[in-house]
């Protein structure tokens, strides 16, 4: 289903986005606010869906008593607050993760709360009325849960601990691990390019190539949508990406995945030498 209302002029003064040259003009946080003025309300609330994954981790952080460290979702850290306290309407999953937290607290740790939540949020992705938007999402937890299930592989790790799980997907990516290409045969993440990218030796490369992956796909998909709040999303997402790359140039990009890839080899010798504690296992 795409939008009913169109947005002739917000659309056609948009500034072309060069995704080689980097040349952003304008930022998400500015863009999100003209949208915030200029598109009808139930527009503007499918731009929340962006950033719910944000709301997910900060709120995990929060009930379990630890530092914040991602960045402001669609909710802000008095708002999270008053959601925990039952104080303020929260979207219909996070009421359910809201439900099973205080049911047992101890039952998982951080990184299983946050497992929990995210299969809710995804649940109710799929009933989402907007196609265009539910098939990103889609698409992008399809796409993180074959990155992680290929480095679990390559670091002889357990995908369950962190495959963001609960779909036919991901359940294959557990059951055909031994497969290079995890017997994947799914028209809507085109799994062989992403295994040829991740074999890739420049970490750099690899992610530049992703991205390219991910901006090729908003192309297509919005190739019909003229003047929707589809070519908005799709707008908006892709300023995320030029904006990411506008703040890492060569030399710094290169150290700060070098840093990346460092720290998640440290995690996953950390996690050779724990006792092996498998993705929603109750703690003692």
């Amino acid at each position: 289903m795409s939008g009913t209302h169109q947005y002739h002029y917000l659309v056609a003064g948009l500034p072309d986005l060069n995704y080689d040259g980097l040349n952003a003009t304008i930022g998400q946080a500015h863009f999100l606010e003209t949208l915030k003025a200029q598109c009808d309300p139930s527009d503007v609330e499918l731009f929340n869906w962006l950033f719910y994954p944000q709301d997910i981790s900060r709120l995990v952080q929060l009930l379990m008593q630890r530092p914040i460290t991602e960045p402001s979702g669609s909710f802000s850290d008095d708002e999270l607050n008053a959601i925990a306290r039952y104080e303020m309407e929260a979207p219909s999953f996070i009421a359910q993760f809201l439900e099973q937290f205080e049911a047992d607290r101890t039952a998982y740790d951080e990184d299983g709360w946050k497992n929990v939540a995210t299969a809710l949020f995804y649940e109710n992705v799929n009933g989402l009325q907007n196609t265009f938007l539910k098939a990103w999402l889609l698409f992008e937890r399809n796409v993180k849960n074959l990155i992680v299930a290929f480095n679990a592989r390559k670091y002889e790790d357990k995908p369950e601990r962190s495959l963001i799980i609960g779909n036919e997907f991901a359940n294959q990516l557990i059951s055909q691990s031994s497969k290079r290409d995890f017997g994947l045969m799914h028209d809507a993440v085109p799994a062989p390019k992403v295994i040829n990218i991740l074999e890739g030796k420049n970490i750099v490369h690899k992610e530049k190539q992703l991205d390219d992956l991910r901006w090729q796909w908003l192309d297509e998909h919005t190739f019909f949508h003229y003047f929707s709040v589809e070519r908005l999303l799709a707008y908006y997402i892709k300023l995320g990406i030029v904006e990411r790359w506008q703040k890492l140039d060569k030399a710094h990009g290169q150290t700060l995945l070098d840093q990346m890839i460092e720290k998640f080899a440290h995690e996953v010798q950390l996690t050779d030498q724990a006792q092996p504690q498998a993705t929603y296992q109750k703690t003692a």
